[in-house]
Order: structure tokens, then C-alpha cells, then sequence
């Protein structure tokens, strides 16, 4: 049996045990009428996803090492998820949360994820302080980005989603909600730390970071900007290896048989290296809802980083509602722009190049069912178009690839509630 296979059944019998566990606690505990009240809850996804591209493997986000195509035809890594979360309220000012969840990880593992524990601190009727692990609040879904029953769709549109593979961050929120008229406003600050592990031994960090959003609901219409910058490092054996040459030079030989020798450039190392560089990623989005039908927009934007890329990012998705099933259609779109100006030094234009040749354009439809009151099925169908040139944000592309090939994607999934 494969080993993410492996890890995954345990994990499930891990959180089958610790519900019940919590559930029994919850229970003791919520019959007191003195003490603090205790719930319980989960969700999960049990997803397949087929890729008709055989020479690279399709990804839901950006921090799993393979998926479906090369590695396997039929996979079930990129949806398939299951979390547990504990919700503690000690009084009407004082709460907290903390959420498992397991999932395909950067080490191609299903070792449980702390994606929340967090402390809140209801001061005012209109103002709340968090502080401990939460979700980081730059996306329409944010706090419900990982709940596949909550979402339409199969999985939010990878176009967008998958240029932010954070999740959370340890740090500090202060929430601000207020109602002027017909119009509910909620104004949210926040600052701390996150780390994350990528394929490849990678690293990402963002340290300090600090953000800002906005909401503002007005009958079906949800409007949202959101704007977040911080201090980025990257760090892997191939980083570090390749800004190691630029700063001190190639030898003769070293890049390929026959390669001139490279002098190095230590201003040149310190320019396009990811050390302590400032990012900032900012987006707005919007969501109409009537009732009988809906539809959904995101536009984002992330700044160039070294030899990263400057990137624009969006989609719209619209749906309508027919009894217990709603049909739905996406059309989104991940664009790059190279950064900087071409060098004299070949190692890092390469970098720049590589960077940038991502774009792909997407058109998706789907059905979902509400089958029961916890229970949605759906299906899925995704074409894909890499730009000329591009590999999209395919991974694992084989010597066999040809950039700019155009594939689809089909997806089944089981999401649920509990």
C-alpha cells in the first residue's frame, strides 16, 4: 500500500478516537451549569482527482509534493482531507478554538496539522482580541478555505488559491464590527509570524507580517479588500546552492559540460536573493447571493520578490441553485510578469525566466448535490491552458513535458460535516 495511503488511515483512526474522546468531554462538560461549554465538530473531503497530462502531476495547492498525472493517474492526495475542532466557551467575553486537521503535507506525509488554536477576548460588543494560531485572513474564505462542504465548488479556484500555500499565522487580531444603516461593517487588524514547509526541503518564511481587510455585507451583496506585507525568506538545498555560485562565482564546467566560468556577484546574490525581502499581496473580492443563484469574484495581486515573479491573479464563478443541486461554471486566470531587468549573469536570468513561466488560464464546471443535510457530492471538470511556453502550476514536469500543452482535469468528492 502506498505510504501517504498508509498515513491517511491512520490518521483517520487517530481523529475517530479523539472525537469521541472530545465528544464524551464536550458533553460531561456542557451539562454543568457552572463551568465552561464544550463543542465539538469536523468536516472532511474524500476526493479523486485524473489529469490527462501524463508528463506532469496536477496540484490543489502549492505545498503538495506530487499529485494526479505522472505520479498517479487517479489520485486521491489533492482534495482529500479530515479535521477535528474544539470550541471551549468560558463565559460570554472569553473563548477558544483549536482545530487538527490531516491532509497531503510538503513531505508527501498525513502527519495532523495544528491549523488553529487560538485564545479570544470579547472586550466590547463591537471589538474582539485573538491571539494564538488562525487562519490568515487575505482570501474571500479565509477561515473556510479548507471546508470543502462550505464551498460550491470541488476546490477553491487554484488559480488564485494555490499562489498562497500559508494557511495561518501565530500572532494578534483586533476586530472592529459596526452597522451604519441597511450596511454591516467588519474591520480586521492583525500581525505575527508563519512558517511553512515546501516540497524540495524548502522554506518559506514570513517574518514579521501585518495585514488589514475589510468587509462589508449590504442584503445578498459581500464586498471585501484585503492587503497584507511582510519580510519573505526562501530557503532549500537548490536556493541556497544556486545564490551560493552567483555570490562567489562558477568554475569552468560547473553548470554543464564545456560551461564558461561565472565570476561572482555579491551585490547581485543580495538583489535577487529571497533573504529578508518585502512582499505584499493585495485583493478584493466580492460574493452576490440572492438565493436562487450566485456569483463570485476574487482579483489579487502579489509583489515581486527577488527572482520571483510579479504576479496577478483572479476569478468569477457563478452558480444557480435547482432544488438540491447547483450547477456551477469558473473561469479564472494565474498571470506572471517577469521581475527586474535582464543581467550579465546567465544563472540568474534562468531563475527570473523560470519564475515567471506559470500563467495558465482555466475554465471549469461542476455539479454539486446536497444529497443530506451534512452530505454534498460533487463532480468537476477542469480545461486548462498554460500559456506558450509555460508549465502552468503543474509540478513534477518529466524531460517528455511540452510547455503550453493544454490538459484537463476531472474531480469527484465527498464533502461533509460533523
Amino acid at each position: 500500500m502506498n505510504r501517504s495511503r498508509v498515513s491517511f488511515s491512520l490518521s483517520v483512526l487517530v481523529f475517530s478516537r479523539c472525537a469521541l474522546v472530545v465528544a464524551m468531554i464536550g458533553s460531561g462538560t456542557a451539562s454543568a451549569q457552572d463551568g465552561p461549554s464544550v463543542r465539538f465538530s469536523g468536516f472532511g473531503t474524500i476526493g479523486v482527482a485524473h489529469s490527462s497530462e501524463k508528463d506532469a502531476d496536477f496540484t490543489s495547492v502549492g505545498d503538495q509534493p506530487t499529485g494526479a498525472g505522472h505520479t498517479r493517474s487517479w489520485d486521491f492526495d489533492p482534495d482529500s482531507k479530515l479535521a477535528a475542532q474544539v470550541d471551549v466557551v468560558a463565559s460570554e467575553q472569553l473563548s477558544a478554538t483549536a482545530q487538527l486537521m490531516t491532509r497531503q503535507r510538503y513531505d508527501d506525509s498525513y502527519r495532523p496539522e495544528l491549523m488553529m488554536a487560538f485564545g479570544k477576548w470579547q472586550f466590547a460588543p463591537e471589538y474582539a482580541l485573538r491571539v494564538g494560531r488562525m487562519p490568515l485572513p487575505v482570501f474571500l474564505i479565509s477561515d473556510s478555505r479548507t471546508v470543502g462542504f462550505s464551498q460550491t465548488q470541488i476546490r477553491p479556484p487554484v488559480d488564485m488559491y494555490n499562489a498562497f500555500s500559508v494557511y495561518h499565522y501565530d500572532g494578534a487580531d483586533l476586530t472592529w464590527t459596526t452597522n451604519f444603516g441597511g450596511i454591516a461593517l467588519k474591520s480586521q487588524v492583525y500581525a505575527g509570524t508563519t512558517k511553512t514547509r515546501l516540497p524540495g526541503d524548502e522554506t518559506l518564511k514570513l517574518t514579521p507580517l501585518a495585514g488589514a481587510n475589510v468587509t462589508m455585507e449590504t442584503g445578498d451583496l459581500t464586498l471585501r479588500a484585503s492587503y497584507i506585507r511582510g519580510k519573505a525568506s526562501a530557503s532549500s538545498p537548490a536556493i541556497n546552492g544556486a545564490f551560493q555560485g552567483i555570490r562567489y562565482g562558477f568554475p569552468p564546467g560547473a553548470l554543464f559540460p564545456g560551461s564558461p566560468e561565472i565570476p561572482g556577484d555579491p551585490a547581485l546574490a543580495d538583489q535577487y536573493g529571497v533573504t529578508n525581502k518585502t512582499i505584499s499581496y493585495s485583493s478584493i473580492g466580492l460574493n452576490y447571493d440572492p438565493g436562487r443563484w450566485f456569483v463570485t469574484s476574487e482579483l489579487g495581486a502579489v509583489s515581486a520578490v527577488g527572482v520571483s515573479a510579479h504576479q496577478t491573479l483572479g476569478y468569477v464563478t457563478a452558480g444557480m441553485r435547482i432544488g438540491s443541486f447547483t450547477p456551477y461554471a469558473t473561469v479564472s486566470t494565474f498571470k506572471d510578469k517577469i521581475a527586474g531587468s535582464t543581467t550579465n549573469n546567465p544563472v540568474v536570468d534562468a531563475l527570473r525566466t523560470n519564475s515567471a513561466a506559470c500563467s495558465q488560464k482555466t475554465l471549469g464546471v461542476g455539479l454539486r448535490w446536497d444529497a443530506m443535510k451534512n452530505l454534498a457530492f460533487k463532480t468537476q471538470f477542469d480545461h486548462i491552458r498554460p500559456d506558450d511556453g509555460s508549465t502552468g502550476l503543474l509540478i513534477n514536469t518529466q524531460d517528455s513535458y511540452r510547455p503550453g500543452s493544454v490538459y484537463n482535469i476531472f474531480s469527484a468528492s465527498a464533502d461533509f460535516v460533523f
